[in-house]
Protein backbone atom coordinates (compact mmCIF):
# COMPACT_ATOMS: atom_id res chain seq x y z
CA UNK A 1 0.00 0.00 0.00
CA UNK A 2 1.12 3.20 -0.62
CA UNK A 3 3.22 5.13 1.98
CA UNK A 4 1.70 8.46 3.64
CA UNK A 5 3.43 10.52 2.18
CA UNK A 6 1.43 13.73 3.22
CA UNK A 7 1.65 13.32 7.06
CA UNK A 8 5.36 12.43 6.58
CA UNK A 9 5.37 15.33 5.12
CA UNK A 10 3.61 16.78 7.75
CA UNK A 11 5.79 14.88 10.38
CA UNK A 12 9.07 16.58 8.81
CA UNK A 13 7.60 20.40 8.73
CA UNK A 14 6.92 20.18 12.54
CA UNK A 15 11.19 18.38 13.30
CA UNK A 16 12.25 21.84 11.17
CA UNK A 17 10.08 24.11 12.96
CA UNK A 18 12.45 23.32 16.51
CA UNK A 19 9.88 25.70 18.38
CA UNK A 20 8.20 23.83 21.37
CA UNK A 21 7.60 20.42 21.50
CA UNK A 22 4.50 19.24 22.71
CA UNK A 23 5.98 15.63 23.60
CA UNK A 24 4.91 14.87 27.47
CA UNK A 25 8.22 13.66 28.94
CA UNK A 26 7.29 12.47 31.86
CA UNK A 27 4.90 9.50 29.59
CA UNK A 28 7.73 9.26 26.98
CA UNK A 29 9.91 8.06 29.89
CA UNK A 30 7.16 5.78 31.57
CA UNK A 31 7.20 4.13 27.95
CA UNK A 32 10.97 4.01 27.59
CA UNK A 33 10.64 1.96 30.85
CA UNK A 34 7.99 -0.40 29.94
CA UNK A 35 10.35 -1.41 27.09
CA UNK A 36 13.01 -1.45 28.97
CA UNK A 37 11.06 -4.13 31.77
CA UNK A 38 10.39 -6.20 28.86
CA UNK A 39 13.68 -6.51 28.03
CA UNK A 40 15.38 -6.71 30.99
CA UNK A 41 12.58 -9.21 32.00
CA UNK A 42 14.61 -11.72 30.12
CA UNK A 43 12.03 -13.11 27.60
CA UNK A 44 12.44 -11.11 24.78
CA UNK A 45 15.73 -10.56 24.40
CA UNK A 46 15.37 -10.47 20.37
CA UNK A 47 14.59 -6.80 19.94
CA UNK A 48 16.91 -4.52 17.48
CA UNK A 49 13.97 -1.74 17.17
CA UNK A 50 11.44 -0.71 19.06
CA UNK A 51 8.98 2.58 18.55
CA UNK A 52 6.51 3.79 20.11
CA UNK A 53 3.66 6.50 19.44
CA UNK A 54 0.99 8.09 21.66
CA UNK A 55 -1.77 10.92 20.20
CA UNK A 56 -4.02 12.87 22.23
CA UNK A 57 -7.45 12.11 19.89
CA UNK A 58 -9.08 15.54 21.12
CA UNK A 59 -6.52 17.53 19.36
CA UNK A 60 -3.80 15.86 17.69
CA UNK A 61 -0.67 16.11 19.92
CA UNK A 62 1.83 13.60 19.38
CA UNK A 63 2.90 12.98 23.24
CA UNK A 64 5.00 10.39 23.09
CA UNK A 65 6.81 9.85 19.71
CA UNK A 66 9.84 7.53 20.94
CA UNK A 67 12.10 5.44 18.38
CA UNK A 68 15.21 3.10 19.70
CA UNK A 69 17.34 0.65 18.05
CA UNK A 70 19.81 -1.94 19.19
CA UNK A 71 23.26 -1.26 19.65
CA UNK A 72 26.51 -2.44 21.31
CA UNK A 73 25.33 -0.54 24.19
CA UNK A 74 21.87 -1.77 23.79
CA UNK A 75 18.91 0.12 23.40
CA UNK A 76 19.60 3.80 22.51
CA UNK A 77 17.31 6.41 20.75
CA UNK A 78 17.44 7.41 17.10
CA UNK A 79 18.29 11.13 16.54
CA UNK A 80 16.47 13.01 14.31
CA UNK A 81 15.18 9.49 12.70
CA UNK A 82 11.16 10.10 14.01
CA UNK A 83 10.25 9.63 10.22
CA UNK A 84 11.87 6.92 9.06
CA UNK A 85 9.81 4.39 7.23
CA UNK A 86 10.98 0.89 8.76
CA UNK A 87 7.74 -1.14 9.75
CA UNK A 88 5.17 -3.01 7.68
CA UNK A 89 1.84 -1.25 7.57
CA UNK A 90 0.39 -2.48 11.08
CA UNK A 91 -3.10 -1.38 9.89
CA UNK A 92 -3.88 -3.77 6.80
CA UNK A 93 -6.17 -6.39 8.46
CA UNK A 94 -8.68 -3.60 10.26
CA UNK A 95 -8.22 -1.62 6.85
CA UNK A 96 -9.49 -4.88 5.10
CA UNK A 97 -12.28 -5.21 7.43
CA UNK A 98 -12.99 -1.64 6.74
CA UNK A 99 -13.30 -2.01 3.13
CA UNK A 100 -15.66 -5.23 2.96
CA UNK A 101 -18.27 -3.35 5.50
CA UNK A 102 -18.02 -0.33 3.58
CA UNK A 103 -18.83 -2.58 0.27
CA UNK A 104 -21.79 -4.26 2.14
CA UNK A 105 -20.17 -7.54 3.04
CA UNK A 106 -21.92 -8.82 6.41
CA UNK A 107 -19.22 -9.25 9.40
CA UNK A 108 -20.71 -12.41 10.34
CA UNK A 109 -20.04 -14.01 6.30
CA UNK A 110 -18.40 -16.86 7.24
CA UNK A 111 -15.42 -18.40 5.53
CA UNK A 112 -13.59 -21.97 5.57
CA UNK A 113 -9.80 -22.27 6.96
CA UNK A 114 -7.60 -24.40 8.18
CA UNK A 115 -8.17 -22.28 12.13
CA UNK A 116 -4.61 -23.02 12.99
CA UNK A 117 -1.64 -21.02 14.38
CA UNK A 118 1.41 -22.11 15.66
CA UNK A 119 2.13 -20.94 19.42
CA UNK A 120 5.79 -19.11 19.24
CA UNK A 121 6.56 -20.24 23.28
CA UNK A 122 5.98 -24.26 23.00
CA UNK A 123 6.21 -24.30 18.90
CA UNK A 124 3.14 -26.40 18.65
CA UNK A 125 0.31 -26.02 15.88
CA UNK A 126 -2.94 -25.33 17.69
CA UNK A 127 -6.18 -25.42 16.74
CA UNK A 128 -8.38 -21.92 17.44
CA UNK A 129 -11.07 -23.30 19.65
CA UNK A 130 -12.11 -26.63 17.44
CA UNK A 131 -11.11 -30.01 17.51
CA UNK A 132 -8.18 -31.35 15.22
CA UNK A 133 -9.56 -32.82 12.02
CA UNK A 134 -13.17 -30.99 12.19
CA UNK A 135 -14.57 -28.25 9.71
CA UNK A 136 -13.59 -24.75 10.75
CA UNK A 137 -15.31 -21.79 9.60
CA UNK A 138 -14.70 -18.05 10.76
CA UNK A 139 -16.31 -15.17 10.28
CA UNK A 140 -15.04 -11.85 9.14
CA UNK A 141 -15.65 -9.94 13.00
CA UNK A 142 -13.25 -12.69 13.92
CA UNK A 143 -11.32 -12.70 11.23
CA UNK A 144 -9.99 -9.10 11.37
CA UNK A 145 -8.17 -10.13 14.87
CA UNK A 146 -6.80 -13.94 13.53
CA UNK A 147 -7.06 -14.73 9.64
CA UNK A 148 -5.41 -13.23 6.97
CA UNK A 149 -6.60 -16.19 5.16
CA UNK A 150 -10.44 -15.62 5.56
CA UNK A 151 -9.74 -11.84 5.12
CA UNK A 152 -8.40 -12.57 1.46
CA UNK A 153 -10.72 -14.79 0.97
CA UNK A 154 -13.53 -12.43 1.54
CA UNK A 155 -11.45 -9.76 -0.51
CA UNK A 156 -10.85 -12.31 -3.65
CA UNK A 157 -14.97 -12.71 -3.67
CA UNK A 158 -15.97 -9.70 -3.17
CA UNK A 159 -13.52 -7.61 -5.85
CA UNK A 160 -12.06 -10.28 -7.82
CA UNK A 161 -14.37 -9.34 -10.90
CA UNK A 162 -14.06 -5.11 -9.94
CA UNK A 163 -10.73 -3.34 -9.74
CA UNK A 164 -13.07 0.15 -9.99
CA UNK A 165 -15.08 -0.68 -7.44
CA UNK A 166 -12.34 -2.16 -4.96
CA UNK A 167 -10.65 1.84 -5.58
CA UNK A 168 -13.99 3.11 -4.66
CA UNK A 169 -14.42 1.69 -1.26
CA UNK A 170 -10.71 1.72 -0.39
CA UNK A 171 -10.68 5.27 -0.90
CA UNK A 172 -13.81 5.54 1.12
CA UNK A 173 -12.12 3.67 4.02
CA UNK A 174 -9.70 6.60 4.67
CA UNK A 175 -6.98 4.33 4.28
CA UNK A 176 -4.89 6.62 2.00
CA UNK A 177 -4.97 9.50 4.63
CA UNK A 178 -5.63 12.24 1.91
CA UNK A 179 -2.72 11.18 -0.47
CA UNK A 180 -3.63 13.05 -3.23
CA UNK A 181 -0.27 11.02 -5.11
CA UNK A 182 -1.75 7.73 -4.12
CA UNK A 183 -1.34 4.69 -6.68
CA UNK A 184 -4.68 3.61 -7.15
CA UNK A 185 -7.46 5.90 -7.99
CA UNK A 186 -10.91 4.83 -9.60
CA UNK A 187 -9.53 6.40 -13.19
CA UNK A 188 -6.94 4.02 -13.44
CA UNK A 189 -9.78 1.11 -13.54
CA UNK A 190 -12.19 2.59 -15.84
CA UNK A 191 -12.88 -0.14 -18.80
CA UNK A 192 -11.15 -2.99 -16.38
CA UNK A 193 -14.49 -4.12 -14.24
CA UNK A 194 -14.03 -7.92 -15.30
CA UNK A 195 -10.60 -8.47 -15.13
CA UNK A 196 -9.37 -11.12 -12.77
CA UNK A 197 -7.11 -9.82 -10.34
CA UNK A 198 -5.88 -10.05 -6.75
CA UNK A 199 -7.34 -7.56 -4.68
CA UNK A 200 -4.87 -8.37 -1.84
CA UNK A 201 -2.27 -6.98 -3.65
CA UNK A 202 -2.74 -3.74 -2.88
CA UNK A 203 -1.71 -4.62 0.96
CA UNK A 204 1.58 -6.06 0.12
CA UNK A 205 3.77 -6.93 2.92
CA UNK A 206 6.65 -5.06 1.29
CA UNK A 207 5.06 -1.69 1.42
CA UNK A 208 6.06 -0.09 4.90
CA UNK A 209 5.04 2.70 7.23
CA UNK A 210 6.05 4.88 10.37
CA UNK A 211 4.65 4.60 13.62
CA UNK A 212 3.28 7.81 13.53
CA UNK A 213 1.39 7.22 10.30
CA UNK A 214 -0.12 3.88 11.69
CA UNK A 215 -1.52 5.77 14.91
CA UNK A 216 -2.77 8.54 12.89
CA UNK A 217 -5.10 6.11 10.80
CA UNK A 218 -5.96 5.07 14.01
CA UNK A 219 -6.52 7.55 16.23
CA UNK A 220 -9.45 8.40 12.93
CA UNK A 221 -10.81 4.86 14.16
CA UNK A 222 -10.95 5.78 17.41
CA UNK A 223 -12.75 9.33 16.37
CA UNK A 224 -15.21 7.60 14.15
CA UNK A 225 -13.57 8.89 11.18
CA UNK A 226 -12.20 12.08 11.94
CA UNK A 227 -8.82 12.56 11.83
CA UNK A 228 -6.65 14.76 13.28
CA UNK A 229 -3.66 16.51 11.42
CA UNK A 230 -0.68 15.00 14.29
CA UNK A 231 0.95 17.98 16.58
CA UNK A 232 4.35 17.81 17.09
CA UNK A 233 4.84 21.29 17.94
CA UNK A 234 3.27 23.42 19.84
CA UNK A 235 3.06 26.41 16.80
CA UNK A 236 1.65 23.95 14.49
CA UNK A 237 -1.87 24.29 13.45
CA UNK A 238 -4.75 22.58 15.16
CA UNK A 239 -7.09 20.69 12.62
CA UNK A 240 -9.09 18.17 11.11
CA UNK A 241 -6.27 16.78 8.61
CA UNK A 242 -9.33 14.39 6.72
CA UNK A 243 -12.62 12.72 7.55
CA UNK A 244 -13.45 9.15 6.52
CA UNK A 245 -15.97 8.95 4.03
CA UNK A 246 -17.09 5.38 5.79
CA UNK A 247 -20.11 5.07 7.15
CA UNK A 248 -19.69 5.81 10.93
CA UNK A 249 -22.33 2.74 11.63
CA UNK A 250 -18.87 0.33 10.00
CA UNK A 251 -16.31 2.50 11.80
CA UNK A 252 -18.21 1.46 14.58
CA UNK A 253 -18.59 -2.48 14.02
CA UNK A 254 -14.88 -1.76 13.78
CA UNK A 255 -14.39 -0.31 16.94
CA UNK A 256 -16.75 -3.40 18.53
CA UNK A 257 -14.51 -5.90 16.69
CA UNK A 258 -10.89 -4.04 17.94
CA UNK A 259 -13.06 -4.12 21.53
CA UNK A 260 -12.93 -7.96 20.83
CA UNK A 261 -9.54 -8.23 20.20
CA UNK A 262 -8.40 -7.67 22.87
CA UNK A 263 -11.11 -8.70 25.40
CA UNK A 264 -10.49 -12.46 23.61
CA UNK A 265 -8.50 -12.37 20.51
CA UNK A 266 -4.80 -12.00 19.84
CA UNK A 267 -4.36 -8.34 21.57
CA UNK A 268 -5.74 -9.38 25.28
CA UNK A 269 -1.97 -8.93 26.25
CA UNK A 270 -3.00 -5.31 26.38
CA UNK A 271 -6.13 -5.83 28.37
CA UNK A 272 -6.60 -3.64 31.40
CA UNK A 273 -9.04 -3.77 34.54
CA UNK A 274 -8.39 0.29 34.59
CA UNK A 275 -9.73 1.38 31.62
CA UNK A 276 -11.36 0.07 28.32
CA UNK A 277 -8.98 -0.92 25.58
CA UNK A 278 -9.56 -1.39 21.88
CA UNK A 279 -6.58 -2.56 19.26
CA UNK A 280 -5.56 -5.20 17.69
CA UNK A 281 -1.65 -6.60 16.74
CA UNK A 282 -0.37 -7.64 13.80
CA UNK A 283 3.20 -9.50 12.45
CA UNK A 284 4.62 -9.00 9.25
CA UNK A 285 7.78 -10.47 8.18
CA UNK A 286 11.01 -8.39 6.99
CA UNK A 287 11.57 -10.37 3.88
CA UNK A 288 15.11 -9.13 3.50
CA UNK A 289 16.44 -9.53 6.95
CA UNK A 290 13.57 -11.99 8.32
CA UNK A 291 13.18 -10.51 11.34
CA UNK A 292 9.36 -9.97 12.80
CA UNK A 293 7.80 -6.58 12.40
CA UNK A 294 5.19 -6.93 15.25
CA UNK A 295 2.79 -4.21 16.45
CA UNK A 296 0.14 -3.24 19.08
CA UNK A 297 -2.21 -0.55 17.23
CA UNK A 298 -5.01 0.69 19.79
CA UNK A 299 -7.43 3.25 21.66
CA UNK A 300 -8.40 4.15 24.91
CA UNK A 301 -10.50 7.36 25.47
CA UNK A 302 -8.67 10.21 24.78
CA UNK A 303 -5.69 8.49 23.58
CA UNK A 304 -3.98 6.15 21.00
CA UNK A 305 -1.41 4.28 21.46
CA UNK A 306 1.23 2.19 19.03
CA UNK A 307 3.93 -0.10 19.94
CA UNK A 308 6.30 -1.49 16.78
CA UNK A 309 8.72 -3.66 17.12
CA UNK A 310 11.27 -5.71 15.00
CA UNK A 311 12.05 -9.08 16.80
CA UNK A 312 14.71 -11.88 16.41
CA UNK A 313 12.69 -13.84 19.07
CA UNK A 314 9.89 -14.12 21.82
CA UNK A 315 6.14 -13.77 21.12
CA UNK A 316 5.35 -11.65 18.56
CA UNK A 317 1.36 -11.08 19.62
CA UNK A 318 2.21 -10.45 23.37
CA UNK A 319 5.08 -8.48 23.27
CA UNK A 320 3.89 -5.03 21.82
CA UNK A 321 0.78 -5.45 23.53
CA UNK A 322 2.18 -5.86 27.04
CA UNK A 323 3.89 -2.93 26.62
CA UNK A 324 1.33 -0.87 25.45
CA UNK A 325 -0.54 -2.17 28.46
CA UNK A 326 2.10 -1.14 30.90
CA UNK A 327 2.14 2.66 28.93
CA UNK A 328 -1.59 2.32 28.84
CA UNK A 329 -2.26 2.01 32.70
CA UNK A 330 0.57 4.89 33.28
CA UNK A 331 -1.83 6.99 31.51
CA UNK A 332 -4.46 6.35 33.52
CA UNK A 333 -3.14 6.53 36.83
CA UNK A 334 -1.11 9.69 35.56
CA UNK A 335 -3.25 11.48 32.78
CA UNK A 336 -6.97 10.26 33.28
CA UNK A 337 -8.26 13.72 34.01
CA UNK A 338 -6.28 15.42 30.81
CA UNK A 339 -8.93 13.45 28.14
CA UNK A 340 -10.23 14.90 25.51
CA UNK A 341 -14.38 13.96 25.67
Amino acid sequence: MKSYIAILTLVMASLAAHGQSLVDHAMQEAARQAIMEMVNSGGETGFSAVSVAVMDNGNGNVLTLLDLKMTTDGLQEVADNDYRPYYHDGNTMAIMYLLLLESGVSPDEMHYTPCVYRDSASRRIRILDHQVGDPCYMSLKVAMDRSDVVMVKALEKRFGKSMREFAYYLNMTGSWLGDTDQDWTIDDFSGQENDDWQAADAFAPGEQSTTLQMAAWMQAVANDGKMMTPRLDASDKQDVYMTMKAQESNIGLLKEALRDAVLVGCAKSANSPMVPVSGMVNVTVDMTTRERCAMFNGFIPGYTVTVNLVMRSGDANDAPAAIARNIIEWIANNRINNIHQ
